[in-house]
């Protein structure tokens, strides 16, 4: 039984759906207002989850919208790889809040056969 993650410094690319109600533009990742989590799950239940810190990132909303961020783990040990991320991923998302200058969102997705759920909520500002 795998009992750990380690999250390997990465970066992370997701196409964003449905992004109707974000205003089309450009936005730059407040990473003092970003929570990246994976969970390892078992029959649709995660059993083990690890945080990872984004360093970078930004939001692309227009005809297809994209997340992309960079990832470091939060704490240095984990104990199980993270996939290559060069799995296209597709990720939920809602709008939380959303102004001229700042869109706030969470969204969750699934690696492709793969037990591996993401999770985020971040802040992105023009």
């Amino acid at each position: 039984m795998l009992d750990t993650i380690e999250i390997a410094a990465t970066q992370l690319v997701a196409t964003l759906r449905p992004a109707r109600d974000l205003p089309a533009g450009r936005y730059r990742l407040r990473t003092d207002k970003c929570v990246v989590e994976f969970a390892l799950c078992v029959l649709r239940r995660p059993v083990l989850r690890r945080r990872a810190q984004a360093v970078g990132g930004t939001l692309t909303v227009g005809e297809l919208s994209t997340l992309e961020l960079d990832l470091v783990p939060e704490t240095p040990h984990f104990g199980m790889r993270l996939p290559d991320l060069d799995t296209p991923l597709a990720m939920r998302a809602r709008s939380v809040h959303t102004d001229e200058e700042t869109v706030v969102l969470t969204a969750s997705g699934r690696l492709p056969r793969r037990f591996l759920r993401v999770e985020l909520a971040a802040e992105f500002v023009l």
